[in-house]
Formats: C-alpha cells, structure tokens, sequence
C-alpha cells in the first residue's frame, strides 16, 4: 500500500500527517473466508512498513513496547504477497462512527470487504465509488458523458483542503461539549393555554386532524421531517402545539433516522442531566449545518454516507435448493470462448482476478459468485430484491416462483419483496436495463404475449437491450454477482441472433460486419441501447459495449432538405454535430458525447440539403493504440480515429485523429444503394460506428 491513500468512507486522504488522517483500522483478509480487524495504527514514514497496525483489536499503535513488526504491515488490495494482510484502511475516527451508525449490531467485516472490493476506484484519486460525490468532495462529470458513464472527478486538493469541513476530525468530543455547554438556563416557555381556542365547528369540519387528540398528533409528527411538520402548521391548527413540544424537538436526536441522530452526545447529555431541564429545540438550532464547527459538520457529512453504506452491509446471501444447480464450467479464455456458441450474455464491465492475486480497477465491478441453474418450465412468478446505492438502484437478487412447489429458485442478496410481475404463461427470457457497474432492471418476456409490463428495478438512464429475450421458453439462467448485486445475465442461445428479416437492415445494427438486430427505430434513443458483450479474456470481461445511435435525418429523411452544417470533433471521432435551418429534436443533432481536450481537432463541412445534397457514402479506419500490457490487463481496444463523409455532389469531409503510431487495425466502406441517403449512424463508446 502507498503511503498515500484516501479512506473509503469519507474520501479524505490518510497520511503521515500528525493528525487524526494518519490513524486508521484495517479489515484484512488472509483468505476468501478469514477476515479480520486490526487495532489503530499510525500512517509514519519513519517506520519500515507506513502502514502497519497491531493483529489486537483492542491495541494501539502507541502502547508501550510496540515496535510496528512487518507481520502487522497491511497491503491495499493492489500489491502484497500471497501470505501478506491485503485490506482496506479506515481513518479510526470514520471507524468509530461506522461502529455507532450499526449499533447495536456489530460491523460485518466480511461484507464491508465484499462490499468495498466490489467497487471501481473513482477518478477522483482511488477513492471507491458508492455512488455519490462524497458529499461535495467529488464532482459527478455527467455533463460531458453518457448517463450510464457516471464517473467521478477529482476536486484540486489545494481547493478541497481550503474548503471546509473534509480535514476536520469528525470525532469531535470537545466541540460536542462545548454546544452542549452553551444551552440556556432557563427552560423554553411552553405553548399558550389552547392554540385551539377560537376554532369554529364550520373550521373543525374542513380540518380533519381537529377530530385528533394532541397526542395523537405528537405522535404523527415525530414520525415526519421537520420541514413536512412546520408546513402542517400552515395548514392546520392542530398541528399549532408541536413547535413547543419538547418531545418533537428531542425525536430529532433519537433513532438511526432522526436529523440529528449524528450528536449522539445529546442523548447522553440528556440521561446525565435527568431531572433538568434540557431544551432540544435550542440544541436543534444550535446544530443547523450553518452553525456548526468544522468537526460536526464533516461528522454529519459522514454520517449521512454512512446511512447508505449500513443497508449494503445488512444484506445476506441467499441461495436455494441446489437441485437446480447446474454445473458451471471452469473459467479461460478457451472455455468461455467455446460457451459464446451456446450462451448469450449480458452484464456490465466486469473484471475478474487472475488465480492468487485481487487487483484494483478504474470501472466496473469485480465477480466474485457465478451460479447457473435450470429453469422448470411452470414459472408464474418473477420477484427481485434491489439496493440502493447513490442516485441509482440495482438488482440484488431473483426469485422464480411456481404455483406447486412456492419458491423454485431465490439467488443473490436482500428480501425479495422490492418488485414482483406475474407471467401469462411461460418465461422466455429477459430484457435488461444494465449499466457499467451492473444490472439496473429487468422486464420478463412471455413466451405468447411478448414483454411483461412493468420493469422490475431501475431504467432511468440506463441501456438497454433485449439480447436476452430469445424464448420459445427459458431452460437455464447464469447469474453473475459481486459482493452486493447481480452483475451479469445469460441464457442459453435458442435460436440465432438475427431479425426476422435478414434484408431488413432499417432495424439491424452492423458490427465488425455482422449484422446484429437492433430496437426498432421509435423507441431507440441515447439511453436505450443494444449490447454486444464477450467472455472473459485474461482476467477481464469485457461485456459492456452499448450502441447508442442517432437518426439526423429524421424519420424517412424528412430532415435531410434542412441539413446545413456537419462538424466532426475528432482524437480518435469523439462525436459529429449536425445543424439545420429548422428546429428539430435534440437526438438529430449529436452523435457521440464526449468532452474535448487539448488534443481535439474540429473540421466544419457545409452540406447544402435544402438544394439536395446528401450523405451517400461513409469510410473508416480503426487504430489500435498498442498491445495488451500483458496477463491481468485488459487487451487494447480499437478506436475509430479516420472519418470521411462524402455527398451525392461529389464533395467530402474527412477527420483523422493522430493515430500515426498506432497499429491499423480495420478500414470499411458503406455505400447506400443508388436512390437512397444515409440518415443515421449507429456506435459504440469506444471502437466501432456503423451507419443505416
């Protein structure tokens, strides 16, 4: 492990420098089932191994006699020996506060290290990627991507540093005692006599909370946001009483939920003054975020990630009758090479380890359970249990339900009790909304009636595809799963991958010369896209390789007479920008979504369509930027770096990236037939572009 880390639950760096950064705890594991928890070691350059901590728990990096052995050192999951400590470190303090957001219950060391190896490192300095910016610590670049591509970019630390609160220790016992020395002495007046008083009989029937003895509303009230309390005053009165019931005000600081649960120090304070007056309407102004030191407020930032962290930590794995269990072929490239002829796949970038070593990764997510098993044929039921992670969901695990037996198979993590769809007749497959980290939602396909309605999970700004929608009925199912959610899909190949009509090409997509069968043109957009995944290759699955498209030229060309301008934004093609001299839909005037640079080169060709000219012709060269980088790398992957555009006129555009190192890997040329115009283009986010 480097000296230079960043812990992975608040984001902050963990260093050598004197301050509460540099103390940490480590979860190791020596094995796939031996976890463990280190005692609170010192980040020191002056010591043989940075990062060491004592094997005690209960011990100190401090204690007397202790000489910071090499046994002790912890290696990230990025280097270390076969034998060595490999584990994930945590400021002690976020530590602490992990531990009093789970209490009662202890952390699960074994599915905080599932769940943390799981993750892609960020952008943002190997931070892990939850799914969130860390508070304001990252910045989600989504305006430059594809909404599937929500990657987090680094903050300057310059600036992040300058900016409080993230270096504030959010243990802070002495700023907690400080607010709580400053309550006043004297005890809150309590509300008038009766805020009732003057309520007519016509006003109590309009009112139906006046019908409600107060402490029935109390008792509404604490069970509701603050903010949704203080708009019931506004619109009735019998909420009035609540702004001075001390009893509302101390349901703020109270339950794992409450606004205030982070100053856990109150409660305390409250048990030690029994008997006093304690006034938790002051103390919850008090401790608004913009009255707070620097402390409080990185430890209710934290506190806030954490309540999304505990769920992911709370789910168990659950795992049927194994009757069904097929067996799951051992892994290499040559085997899973020999399962493409059989099985089709989908998933998101998924990587997985070489045999004795885990590496680290920039995207994706990382196998650690394969299942198959087969299907009977009575299924009438399909449920998926989801989590949360961020702004987006994902599918934890599924469920296929029979009439005779009740549940037939229940794979994966969480309580099947999130989304539930009854099937007509038989299940014959799936379509699937999937991102880069993993499988987002699922909508079943009958086996008479087509697509089942309802998705199952998530599909706002996510893929998808209907690769796995290839019935007549559905015999197997292989599911795929990290440490906290189904990852990738396959069922076996039916029938083959082609449309019903192989001349139809208007609803086909051509890849590497292949045509694939793509949706139909009214309801493909940006976000829905048409997947051609492969198996694993030295380590690496590279099964993420979504079609987005666009059609420029309108439905049946009807823009084509308004096309006036072609830009081509060009390294290796980052997008091509159509304008026109009307007004025509945002997904006709971009393909691509790609950020510039400094090395990106713009070439204008003005194209007269209102006089008639057309896009009849398309050529394009890929480049490779060199070889894999060997075992446990993922091999190079081809980018579309030469463009040329050419008209009906005779006339061309071209852009060429500077590719002049880079190996050829493929040229094409399309031509549309005598009489007809290219209208659209179709592509992937990295290599290939293909036109219609």
């Amino acid at each position: 492990m480097s000296w230079f880390h960043h812990c992975p639950l608040c984001g902050w760096v963990l260093n050598s420098s004197g301050t509460w950064t540099g103390e940490f705890r480590a979860v190791y594991s020596m094995s796939k089932e031996d976890f463990g928890l280190t005692g609170v070691g010192c980040c020191s350059l002056q010591t043989p191994a940075p990062f060491t901590a004592p094997h005690n728990p209960e011990a100190r990096w401090d204690d007397p006699g202790y000489d910071h052995p090499l046994a002790d050192q912890i290696f990230s999951i990025k280097g270390g020996t076969r034998h060595s400590k490999r584990g994930f470190a945590f400021h002690d303090s976020c530590w602490w506060l992990l531990q009093r957001t789970c209490y009662p219950a202890v952390v699960p060391l074994n599915r905080l290290w599932e769940a943390c190896a799981s993750l892609a490192e960020t952008d943002a300095s190997e931070k892990l990627d939850w799914g969130h910016d860390f508070g304001g610590l990252c910045f989600a670049a989504t305006d430059t991507r594809f909404p599937w591509e929500r990657l987090l970019g680094p903050r300057e630390f310059a600036e992040a540093a300058a900016e409080p609160p993230y270096g504030a220790d959010p243990r802070s016992s002495l700023e907690a005692r400080e607010i709580l020395g400053e309550a006043p002495a004297e005890y809150p007046p309590s509300a008038p006599p009766s805020l009732r008083f003057g309520m007519t009989a016509d006003t109590r029937g309009h009112d139906p909370f006046a019908v409600l003895p107060p402490e029935m509303c109390l008792a509404i009230a604490v069970r509701l946001q603050t903010r949704d309390v203080l708009q019931a005053r506004l619109a009735t009165r019998s909420f009035w009483p609540i702004f001075h019931s001390q009893q509302f005000w101390a349901s703020r600081f109270d339950g794992p939920a409450a606004e205030r649960s982070w100053f856990f120090e109150a409660r305390d304070a409250h048990q030690e003054r029994r008997g006093e007056s304690f006034d938790w309407r002051y103390l919850y102004r008090r401790t608004a975020a913009s009255r707070l030191p620097l402390g409080l407020r990185n430890r209710e930032r934290i506190w806030e990630l954490l309540q999304g962290v505990v769920p992911l930590l709370e789910l168990h794995w659950t795992e049927h009758d194994p009757a069904y269990m097929l067996p799951v072929p051992p892994g290499g490239p040559a085997e899973w090479e020999k399962q493409l002829k059989s099985w089709l796949f989908v998933g998101g970038d998924v990587v997985t380890d070489t045999p004795g070593a885990i590496s680290s990764f920039r995207m994706g997510t990382r196998a650690r359970y394969v299942r198959r098993v087969a299907v009977p044929a009575d299924i009438t039921r399909v449920s998926v249990s989801t989590i949360r992670m961020g702004l987006s969901e994902y599918v934890a695990g599924i469920a296929l339900v029979s009439p005779k037996t009740g549940s037939v198979l229940r794979l994966g993590f969480g309580e099947f009790n999130s989304y539930s769809v009854r099937l007509p007749n038989k299940l014959s497959g799936f379509n699937i909304s999937v991102g880069m980290s993993g499988i987002h939602g699922i909508q079943c396909v009958d086996s008479e009636e087509g697509p089942v309605d309802g998705w199952l999970g998530w599909v706002q700004d996510v893929p998808k595809t209907e690769r796995l929608a290839c019935g007549p009925s559905l015999t197997a199912l292989e599911l795929v799963f990290d440490g906290l959610k189904v990852i990738g899909l396959a069922v076996p190949k039916e029938k083959p991958l082609q449309s019903a009509s192989t001349n139809d090409k208007t609803s086909q997509v051509r890849h590497m010369g292949i045509w694939y069968p793509a949706l139909p043109p009214t309801t493909i957009n940006l976000n829905e896209a048409f997947f051609l995944s492969q198996r694993p290759c030295l380590g690496y699955w590279r099964g993420f390789r979504p079609l987005f498209w666009t059609c420029f030229g309108g439905p049946g060309g009807i823009y084509l007479r308004h096309l006036t301008k072609i830009r081509l934004c060009s390294d290796a093609l980052r997008r091509i920008e159509f304008s026109f001299d009307v007004d025509v839909p945002v997904e006709c005037r971009m393909f691509g979504r790609h950020e510039d640079d400094d090395l990106t080169d713009v070439v204008e060709f003005a194209i007269d369509g209102p006089g008639g000219e057309v896009i009849d012709q398309i050529e394009v060269e890929q480049h490779c930027r060199g070889p894999s980088q060997g075992p446990g790398w993922p091999p190079a992957v081809p980018e579309l770096t030469a463009v040329k555009i050419s008209t009906n006129w005779g006339r061309s555009c071209e852009s060429r990236g500077r590719e002049a190192s880079w190996e050829l890997v493929s040229n094409a040329v399309f031509r549309s037939e005598p009489g007809t115009a290219i209208t659209g283009f179709y592509g992937s986010q990295v290599s290939t572009i293909s036109v219609n």
